[in-house]
């Protein structure tokens, strides 16, 4: 992974020297990271809906199966909420005393271009909300996504929420003995699904460095910031600084405190997976190499990693909240306004429910810097294209900052509900030993 992070921007610089920046070629160099992330996409919903209900399921046979869910829920808004502080503590510091306000008549055209589509797409999310208040409306769409009026639908529209929570309640209500005494067979179906799951995840991350090195020449082609500098210094700094005090800082710290252990070697450990996060911009399809880096690098049970970690992808985006905070403060002191301290626990409460639920693909919490900016009676005008323009840079450190709660997270809860291997029914390492033994039995 090191050596396609390296090698993508390398032949990306190359390229774009040699002037080799024509849509043709950049679809040719994109193509194989964009079929990787299409594949990642494509195991995640089966994988997701099928580790719900076995790792529910076994949960119920553990005396700490209760605690480990709750345990689970509230880390992770306590982890939201405390980047959310964070990210307006630090804005407070390098956003109010230094960003003046700046003309928005000399933004580029692209970028206001790209505001104003976005802008569009806000105000048709307003009309369609019917609600005087954004934030419930958002509310509303999280809890419509947890109750899905098609479970075909989601798991098509990959609405992971409801897939989520459909997996879970089936989890639950499924019988503990199946008619035979024996075990449930929709148990038995998820499990032999998810282990085929699990084997082509295997195969589709052996093709990491390539898609990295693909993905990152093709960024290296696409975007030029010269256009947009003088605009970035304090967003950047902001943002940047927010992200590594949350990932190097509040992360290691909570994992040192619960678990006593060293967290640079566990943070050395998820590296490949901050990588993919980088390079795909998705949780969700970093999910894989996430899981991998759990189970295989850190060493933690597959079926903590099974509950944990798909929650995660869904609930836990501490590096979206950070965001959005990061972007209205910006935008309110570069257009002249000021932010009181009543505002600023507004846009914290209303960042960490709207990060809540927000999709875990590129760019998809974009729209709710809308939801925090109404909150603040901040307007968006044409310094929003601004924001819209660099997304695509910003979208990639938060994906990495989410990843990195989600890694942490399991490491925690793993450390904190040791679940030893006799006390779960069979485990995924079980049942791919005995798979990998029926094969090479064969043979």
């Amino acid at each position: 992974v090191c050596f396609g992070v390296v090698m993508g921007c390398l032949f990306g610089l190359m390229f774009k020297e040699s002037g080799a920046t024509d849509e043709t070629f950049k679809n040719i160099i994109k193509t194989p990271g964009d079929l990787y992330t299409r594949a990642l996409n494509c195991i995640l919903v089966p994988f997701i809906f099928c580790s719900m209900i076995t790792s529910v399921y076994n949960l119920r046979t553990l005396v700490n199966g209760n605690k480990i869910g709750k345990a689970t829920v509230v880390y992770y808004v306590f982890t939201t909420l405390c980047a959310a502080i964070l990210a307006a503590s630090v804005s407070a510091i390098l956003i109010v005393p230094y960003v003046d306000t700046f003309d928005d008549s000399a933004v580029p055209d692209t970028a206001v271009s790209q505001g104003d589509a976005k802008i569009s797409a806000y105000s048709e999310f307003q009309d369609e909300c019917g609600y005087d208040s954004e934030v419930w409306c958002k509310i509303r769409g999280t809890l419509e996504n947890i109750v899905p009026s098609n479970i075909v639908s989601a798991m098509a529209d990959s609405q992971l929420l409801g897939v989520m929570s459909f997996g879970v309640m089936v989890g639950l209500l499924i019988p503990d003995k199946g008619p035979s005494d024996g075990t449930s067979f929709i148990v038995t179906l998820a499990n032999e699904v998810q282990v085929v799951m699990i084997k082509l995840m295997f195969i589709v991350i052996a093709f990491t460095p390539f898609a990295v090195m693909s993905l990152l020449c093709a960024i290296m082609l696409e975007y030029d910031l010269s256009e947009l500098s003088e605009y970035l210094g304090w967003l950047f700094a902001a943002g940047f600084a927010s992200q590594c005090l949350q990932g190097f800082g509040v992360y290691p710290i909570l994992y040192f405190v619960f678990t006593k252990k060293n967290p640079c070697t566990y943070l050395g450990n998820i590296f490949p997976a901050i990588a993919t996060a980088f390079s795909t911009a998705s949780s969700a399809a970093t999910f894989p190499m996430t899981f991998q880096c759990a189970v295989e690098n850190n060493k933690i049970h597959p079926e903590t990693a099974n509950f944990v970690l798909p929650l995660g992808v869904t609930i836990n985006m501490d590096g979206t909240s950070m965001t959005l905070i990061v972007s209205v403060f910006w935008l309110a002191y570069a257009q002249g306004q000021t932010l009181d301290f009543a505002k600023v626990i507004l846009m914290i409460l209303t960042a960490t429910i709207s990060s809540v639920g927000t999709a875990p693909i590129p760019s998809a919490s974009i729209i709710y810097t809308g939801t925090i900016a109404e909150v603040a009676g901040v307007p968006l005008g044409n310094l929003f294209g601004v924001i819209v323009a660099v997304d695509w840079l910003r979208d990639r450190v938060r994906t990495c900052v989410n990843v990195m709660g989600d890694s942490f997270a399991v490491g925690i809860i793993d450390h904190l509900f040791s679940i030893k291997n006799e006390e779960m029914p069979e485990t995924i390492e079980q049942k791919n030993a005995d798979v990998t033994d029926g094969e090479d039995a064969s043979v």
